[in-house]
């Protein structure tokens, strides 16, 4: 009886020290650094540490050219995709199915802007020595497969071409490089356009037309014309502000309805990439490039606003530049 007491207590004793060993532990993340270390499955971080319900991605459309430059969107959910090698214009609709619906002889489509008056019809910027392009669709056409004689059989593609869609020089810039079209808000028909090589920004006044004609051109002049190489990318605000990125010395101008600019900010890096802004007025720009001779290239966010980068749940990689400044009024 005694050794049967004795062994039982020691069966309790161990139980007893393993219910400690394999008590509950906690811990707390709460932190960008702690949830870093982790492999995030279907939600996002915040700067900030906050979680959230990641967006889905899904792949809809892969392109046969080598570069995407531009996309946009209509209504519908119909998106319109700019390449290079071969340059295209490419069509999708929101189930993935692809046609080819504009083929320059130039060596790239690398703007793309809707017309807001005209459902349908979209302008498309080449380059080099490239044109303005207005692409509209016919009532009536056909689609076929894609003309792949006399080219490298690297670029033959199985993706058809709408011979239901034409295209016509709208407006011609005479300039090596056009990189950015942006369509004046307020209803005006006023096509914006970034150019190279002069760093100029034209207007093109929408044709005043007595009766219908598809292709009839715009009529257009220098708008702007900035110190730099380049006039990269455009972008109207919610306020209808045109605003500007060049390249070269990474400006952001602000540009009156007079074309006259103001410089918001001028980068650390040399070229400003791409543009946006929010319903609060703030300023978002992509930047890249050192302006330092042999200086390491690394990607920049810029926020032209008043409030902290830490807000925007924004984490830039290692080496890039993070600035926030308030913009003054001239």
């Amino acid at each position: 009886m005694i050794k049967k007491n004795v062994f039982l207590l020691l069966l309790l004793a161990a139980l007893s020290t393993t219910s400690f060993a394999d008590g509950t532990l906690s811990w707390t993340q709460s932190t960008y650094d702690d949830f870093f270390k982790g492999t995030a499955k279907g939600i996002a971080v915040r700067s900030d540490g906050a979680l959230e319900l990641a967006p889905g991605f899904k792949v809809v459309f892969t392109s046969p050219s080598t570069f995407l430059w531009a996309v946009v969107a209509d209504a519908d959910g119909t998106v319109y995709a700019a390449s290079g090698a071969p340059a295209r214009v490419y069509r999708i609709t929101p189930d993935g199915k692809a046609t080819i619906i504009f083929e320059p002889k130039e060596l790239q489509v690398q703007a793309l802007a809707l017309d807001p008056s005209q459902k349908g019809v979209l302008y498309a910027a080449t380059s080099p020595d490239g044109k303005v392009y207005r692409i509209s669709k016919s009532a009536t056409g056909t689609t076929a497969p894609t003309k792949t004689e006399g080219k490298d059989p690297a670029e033959k593609s199985s993706v058809p071409v709408d011979a239901s869609y034409s295209a016509s020089v709208y407006f011609d810039p005479k300039t090596k490089y056009i990189w950015s079209l942006a369509f004046d808000p307020s209803g005006s028909g006023k096509l914006y356009i970034a150019t190279g090589d002069k760093g100029e920004v034209f207007v093109v006044n929408k044709p005043v037309e007595n009766k219908p004609e598809e292709n009839k051109p715009g009529e257009g002049s220098v708008f702007f014309k900035s110190d730099e190489a380049h006039v990269r990318r455009l972008m109207f605000t919610k306020k209808g502000e045109l605003i500007a990125g060049t390249d070269g010395s990474g400006l952001i101008y602000r540009i009156s309805a007079t074309g006259e600019g103001f410089v918001l900010f001028s980068a650390a890096k040399k070229e400003i990439t791409a543009l946006a802004s929010d319903a609060e007025g703030n300023i978002y720009a992509a930047a890249v490039g050192e302006k330092r001779t042999g200086a390491p290239i690394g990607p920049a966010m810029l926020i032209i606003s008043g409030m902290l980068a830490g807000n925007i749940g924004f984490t830039p990689p290692p080496g890039a530049a993070t600035a926030a400044i308030a913009p003054s009024i001239p």
